[in-house]
């Protein structure tokens, strides 16, 4: 099975550069942020996230920092930015008239 696989990185603990990146992260840092503050390009951020999302299982960045938080990644204070920018997606989907995906019936 290929190293990368997602065979392979599912349920894989997260390296430590990864942690980092996903600390800030929930601090609400922005990819290209991300890539600036750890000197690396948002490429690399890019490939750390797949391998975070796969790790983790986990997709919705908000829902990265809760677990980012849950793991002792990042205190409180990210928390609730992360709680804040989720309302504001969820405040700016309502006025232009976007359902969310997870609002689907199936």
């Amino acid at each position: 099975m290929p190293r990368y696989s997602k065979e392979y990185l599912a349920g894989q603990p997260l390296s430590e550069r990864e942690k980092e990146v996903l600390a800030l992260l929930a601090l609400g840092l922005g990819n290209y942020q991300i890539a600036e503050d750890i000197h690396v390009s948002t490429y690399t951020i890019r490939n750390h996230l797949w391998s975070i999302r796969i790790k983790t299982g986990i997709y919705s960045r908000t829902l990265l920092a809760f677990y980012a938080y849950a793991n002792g990644l990042v205190g409180k204070e990210a928390i609730k930015y992360a709680i804040k920018r989720e309302r504001a997606i969820e405040g700016w989907m309502r006025a232009n008239s976007i359902t969310s995906p997870s609002s689907h019936k199936t």
